[in-house]
């Protein structure tokens, strides 16, 4: 693409990234974060939320959470696709008291939980005998 004279931007990047993440090739999404900085284009609230996604989906939480801690340290505020991943994956893991966790959290910064975010949390239950 660049050397057609067509730069890629965010856009282009972060679709890279979501396609390698929906099918586990996570070393492949971070070649393109890694391409993103040597091109100068910088990484935003969806490149890092479609990073924590595919790291708590491919069960890897250290990852996701170190990405997550990234987001913030750079000053980006995470959003509900982030706090959704983070929030599935924990209770994948059995970590229901982290999911809540991060539940509150998400409704403390003002971000309204999605169907999908709370259907997590009531299955997280549900297998753990509490509903």
């Amino acid at each position: 693409m660049n050397k057609d004279g067509v730069l890629a931007n965010s856009v282009t990047y972060n679709s890279l990234i979501d396609g390698y993440c929906k099918v586990g090739s996570m070393e492949k999404a971070l070649e393109i974060c890694s391409q993103m900085n040597e091109n100068g284009v910088e990484q935003n609230v969806i490149t890092f939320s479609t990073l924590i996604d595919g790291y708590c989906k491919t069960g890897n939480m250290e990852a996701a959470v170190g990405f997550y801690s990234e987001m913030v340290i750079k000053g980006l505020v995470p959003d509900v696709v982030a706090y959704t991943a983070l929030i599935n994956g924990y209770w994948k893991n059995g970590n229901i008291k982290e999911a809540f966790r991060l539940h509150k959290e998400m409704l403390e910064s003002g971000l309204m939980p999605k169907v999908f975010t709370l259907s997590g949390l009531i299955d997280g239950l549900c297998k753990d005998g509490k509903v």
